[in-house]
C-alpha cells in the first residue's frame, strides 16, 4: 500500500462531484464543481478547480452518532460549501497501538455504512441546508500516523487520482487541481 486506499466512494468519479445525481441523493446535494471540457485544450489562463475537503480521521471503534455529525458539518459562513467528504481510519497512530486487519476491515465495513447514510441523509436535505459535498464521501485507510503525513498523503492521492479520472480518448488531460482538506475535530464538553 502506498499509504492511502480507497475503501469505498459515493461515486466513480470521487472527490469529484458525480456527472448526475447520486441514488437517494437530490439534485442539490449532488451539484458539481464546474469543470473545464475535457474534450477542449486546456488555456494557460483557465484558473486551477479547487475543491475543498473535510477529513474526519477517527478510530471508528465503532462508528457513532457523534462521527456522523462530525462528518456531516456545514462549512463555516466564509467559505463555500464542502465538495467532498472523507472518513479515514489510520492503521497507524502515534499515541494508539495498530489494529489487526480483521478489526480494521470490519471498522471501514462500519466507515461504509457511515458513509453511505451521509449520502441517504443528503437527499433528504433542500435548500439552504444541503450541501453539494454531502452526497459526495470516501472511506480511505492511511497508513501514516501524523496529521502533517495525513494531509501530504491524502492530498497527494486525492490529486493524482483527478489526474487519472480527467483523461479523454483524445490523450491525457490533466486539470490542475488545488486540493484544501480541513481536518475536523471534535470538542470535548
Amino acid at each position: 500500500m502506498c499509504g492511502v486506499k480507497f475503501f469505498y466512494t459515493s461515486n466513480p468519479r470521487f472527490p469529484l462531484a458525480p456527472l448526475a445525481p447520486l441514488a437517494g441523493a437530490s439534485a442539490s446535494a449532488s451539484a458539481s464543481v464546474s469543470l473545464p471540457s475535457t474534450t477542449s485544450p486546456l488555456s494557460q489562463s483557465e484558473p486551477p478547480v479547487q475543491l475543498h475537503i473535510t477529513l474526519l480521521d477517527s478510530s471508528f471503534n465503532p462508528p457513532t452518532l457523534a462521527h456522523l455529525a462530525l462528518a456531516s458539518h456545514h462549512a463555516p459562513p466564509s467559505l463555500r460549501p464542502y465538495q467532498a467528504h472523507i472518513l479515514a481510519l489510520s492503521a497507524k497512530n502515534v499515541d494508539k497501538p495498530g489494529a489487526d486487519s480483521r478489526s480494521v476491515q470490519l471498522r471501514l465495513e462500519m466507515m461504509t455504512h457511515l458513509a453511505k447514510e451521509m449520502v441517504r441523509r443528503a437527499g433528504l436535505k433542500s435548500g439552504s441546508e444541503a450541501e453539494p459535498g454531502w452526497a459526495n464521501v470516501g472511506v480511505l485507510l492511511l497508513e501514516e500516523p501524523t496529521f502533517v503525513g495525513k494531509s501530504t498523503l491524502v492530498k497527494n492521492a486525492l490529486e493524482d487520482r483527478i489526474k487519472e479520472m480527467t483523461g479523454n480518448e483524445f490523450g491525457p488531460r490533466v486539470i490542475e487541481t488545488q486540493v484544501k482538506l480541513t481536518f475536523v475535530v471534535g470538542k470535548l464538553a
